[in-house]
């Protein structure tokens, strides 16, 4: 099913829902606030170091280049801030992208809205509308962290700060998707947003699990991490343009799949 224009016309209504959505603005608020509390330990974790000398502070870069292999143009203290933020998305974006069509397809109000629009618009203009969502929640909470930095202290230079900001935006946008359309097609599944939810959790664990019985089981099961987004995670925090690239590829074709089943699911569904 190819979607239309009509995808826009959700779109424009996405902020509506959202503002009478139970809990948004604490949950957008929560988010601002842990972002800002990560950022806080980052630039006390900086200070700490620098305290103790240069030679410290120089070991201290030197173990963060070589465990989260950052891009060079980042500093460190916001290379640990994007590690931490990336670290813990999942469990974000699975609270915030949890309610797409769900409560639409349970409460019965999907029949009104497939009177006017095709299951497709209505599947992507949701998709989508999550993810512009959480680009605008990514994009004002990297602002605050990064703001906070450059008030505390850190030596951070405003025109690093800002290509620091738009690089936490672009790749935690890149790493919430597949996310955001596991969600999709868990609230068609379940018709719930606490069951996908769930679905999602369980799907980790699952794929986690399958991981660490590989060489128990044998190398056929090597490759189960693809199973779960997190699997591109060390490629989208690599400095290395080609890795980064592989892991945005990586991602896209995640969320193009699980968006095209989700859509096609929602097609089948007797709402």
């Amino acid at each position: 099913m190819i979607p239309s224009s009509a995808i826009l016309d959700v779109l424009r209504f996405e902020p509506v829902r959202m503002r009478h959505r139970k809990g948004t603005l604490v949950m957008f608020a929560g988010v601002i606030g842990a972002f800002a509390l990560a950022a806080k330990a980052g630039v006390w974790l900086h200070a700490k170091f620098l305290a103790e000398g240069s030679a410290a502070a120089a070991a201290m870069e030197g173990a963060a280049a070589a465990v989260l292999d950052y891009p060079a143009h980042l500093p460190p203290v916001l290379a640990g801030c994007l590690y931490a933020a990336a670290l813990f998305l999942p469990m974000v974006v699975i609270i915030l992208a949890s309610d797409q069509t769900a409560t639409d397809l349970r409460e019965r109000h999907a029949p009104f809205i497939l009177a006017r629009i095709t299951p497709a618009d209505f599947f992507y203009g949701r998709l989508l509308g999550a993810a512009l969502t959480w680009t605008v929640v990514v994009l004002v909470s990297s602002v605050v962290s990064v703001g906070i930095m450059l008030t505390e202290g850190t030596g951070l230079e405003l025109g690093k700060a800002i290509g620091g900001i738009a690089h936490l935006a672009l790749v935690l946008t890149l790493y919430a998707l597949p996310y955001i359309a596991l969600l999709a097609l868990g609230n068609v599944i379940t018709q719930s947003p606490m069951g996908s939810m769930i679905g999602v959790f369980c799907l980790l664990i699952a794929v986690t699990w399958i991981g660490a019985a590989t060489e128990a089981i044998g190398p056929w099961v090597e490759h189960a991490g693809m199973l779960y987004p997190s699997h591109w995670r060390p490629m989208l925090l690599s400095g290395d343009p080609a890795i980064f690239a592989k892991g945005a590829g990586g991602v896209l074709t995640y969320t193009a799949v699980i968006a095209l089943l989700g859509s096609w699911r929602l097609g089948r569904v007797n709402p």
